[in-house]
Parts: C-alpha cells; sequence; structure tokens
C-alpha cells in the first residue's frame, strides 16, 4: 500500500538506484516535497515516486530523510492567492482563496511555495500557494499564532512540530520562545549587538560549540537548518517542558527548569541581574521565573 512522505532536509538526492553514487542522483528534492512510498528496499532505502519539474519519476531515497506527511491544509489568511505559477505576479493569479478554505497539497515547489488542489464552489482548482499562509486541518498550534509567524515557512512550522514531538513539548511554546528571542525575525543569522548570541534561541560560543558547532556555522544556515540545533540543545529536557515557563528556562536559566513559577533567578546587586533587569516587570529587584516568562507569553497571540 503506498503512503505519502515529506522531506525532512534541505536538498534529499533521489536516486535511480539505492546506493550512494555521484552518478546516480536524478534530482535533488527541497525539504517538504512530497513522496510517495512504493517499496521498503532495505532499513536505509525507499523506492518513491514525486513530481519533478512537472514530472513523474520513480527513484530511490534514504528513508530516514522522511517523515509522514500531512496533505490536507486550511488557509489561516483572510485571502490567499493561488496562481499558475510559484511566484508573485499579477499575470498568473487563477483566484482568490477564503480563509478556512482546505487544500490538498500536491508538492513542494520550494520551502515557500506548494503546489495544490482545492475545490471552490464547485469547481476544482490546481495551482501554488505561498505556504506560510497555510496551517494542517489539525492544528498543533491550537489555532494560536506568535508574533512573526508569517516570517516563517509551513515547511519550517512542520519541523517545529515534529521536533516537538520528539521532545514532548508544545510546538506553540517553542514557538513563541524563538519569536521572543529572535524579535519575531525568526532570523537564524540575527545577533545581539553586546553578547554576540546568534540564531533562533540565541546560542553563545560554548553552547554552540558543545553541540558540534559554531556561531558562525549557525548564523550561514537556514532557519530549518538551525532547527537541528534546536532540537539538540533541547534533547536533554525532553519530558520536562510542560509549561511555557519550563520550555524558557531551559534557554535562560537550564537550572531554573522544573523549579516552579515563584522560583527567584536574580536579584540585585548582581551582574546578571542588570543584563536581565527588563525582566523585573515590579522593580523589587527580584526577577522570577514568572516575571521572565511573560515577555514570552506576550508573543502568543
Amino acid at each position: 500500500m503506498s503512503e505519502d512522505f515529506v522531506v525532512n532536509v534541505n536538498g534529499l538526492n533521489f536516486r535511480s538506484s539505492p546506493v550512494v553514487d555521484p552518478d546516480n542522483i536524478l534530482a535533488v528534492l527541497a525539504n517538504g516535497q512530497v513522496v510517495t512510498r512504493l517499496d521498503i528496499v532495505s532499513d536505509q532505502w525507499w523506492k518513491v515516486s514525486t513530481e519533478v519539474d512537472g514530472q513523474e519519476l520513480t527513484g530511490f531515497v534514504a528513508q530516514r530523510f522522511l517523515d509522514p506527511a500531512e496533505l490536507e491544509f486550511r488557509v489561516i489568511a483572510d485571502s490567499l492567492n493561488l496562481r499558475s505559477a510559484p511566484a508573485r505576479d499579477p499575470g498568473n493569479l487563477i483566484t482568490a482563496l477564503p480563509r478556512d478554505q482546505i487544500v490538498k497539497k500536491l508538492a513542494a515547489a520550494d520551502q515557500d511555495w506548494w503546489k495544490v488542489s482545492t475545490t471552490l464552489s464547485g469547481t476544482q482548482f490546481e495551482g501554488y500557494v505561498n505556504s506560510r499562509f497555510l496551517a494542517p486541518v489539525d492544528d498543533p498550534f491550537e489555532g494560536k499564532k506568535v508574533v512573526g509567524m508569517d516570517n516563517t515557512s509551513q515547511s519550517f512550522r512542520q519541523k517545529v512540530v515534529q521536533i516537538a514531538n520528539r521532545i514532548q513539548a508544545k510546538p506553540i511554546f517553542l514557538m513563541a520562545v524563538m519569536s521572543f528571542e529572535t524579535g519575531g525575525t525568526f532570523s537564524p543569522s540575527i545577533r545581539h549587538p553586546a553578547s554576540g548570541a546568534t540564531g533562533l534561541i540565541q546560542f553563545i560560543g560554548p553552547t554552540a560549540a558543545g553541540l558540534g558547532t559554531s556561531l558562525s556555522a549557525l548564523a550561514r544556515m537556514t532557519a530549518i537548518e538551525q532547527l537541528d540545533y534546536v532540537e539538540k540543545y533541547f534533547l536533554p529536557f525532553k519530558n520536562r517542558l510542560q509549561t511555557l515557563e519550563d520550555t524558557y528556562m531551559a534557554v535562560l536559566l537550564p537550572s531554573a527548569v522544573g523549579k516552579g513559577r515563584a522560583h527567584v533567578l536574580f536579584t540585585s546587586p548582581s551582574i546578571a541581574y542588570q543584563q536581565n533587569r527588563g525582566l523585573d516587570s515590579n522593580g523589587n529587584g527580584r526577577i522570577t521565573v514568572a516575571e521572565a516568562a511573560t515577555l514570552v507569553a506576550s508573543r502568543i497571540l
């Protein structure tokens, strides 16, 4: 029985035979590309089919770079343009899809543009939409958004959901932390002017080194690529991130995870307090977990 899967890396080699060989690469599949599994060749290799440049191809991919696909999505913008090509052009507009319109994902042109099909007023349409304005029908974000969420692609959000499932955390909490740490940009290269902390959760140098990378390498990654290091960072806290406060403490002060909302993080006078004094909402010289997480919680809309 065939099943659909989605590519979870940026650039998956699609091969004519189930071996690593520079001469058997038929195409390179983008993150978010949908493939149909035809056969399980081994623990490593699957035979699949997919659409590439308008042609249906059959070949082989390494199965560890595939995740089960969610094919039905809901429009989350007031109006979403369906286009005949994956680009913004006044000449390629097919129709406008209303909020809550259901579309079926057919393929990913890239991480931002998806080919979809849908039925509107009894008419079947097929074309391209910007994936950032789609959400899974069963929304893992519980109907909520965070500041700057429109700066992320659907492929990015899907990967956050997959990571959250693996570390047993809520996807919306991870999104809120990254929104706060990047000022809503979700930029993998954003850098704190004073500390030099970089990226989606503001990695510092020693942390990056401990994860097997560097700040400069992180800054060169795409947001989706950097999520691999976000997951690697959070993995030691698996099953301990049940609240927004604990999710943020894992980034701000890991020793405070599980200590509760009233736990005091920093007191005045101290360098740590001065660096975080903007979190002292009542100005009493003591910053609690609850106070520290308030600004993160405000990112959830």
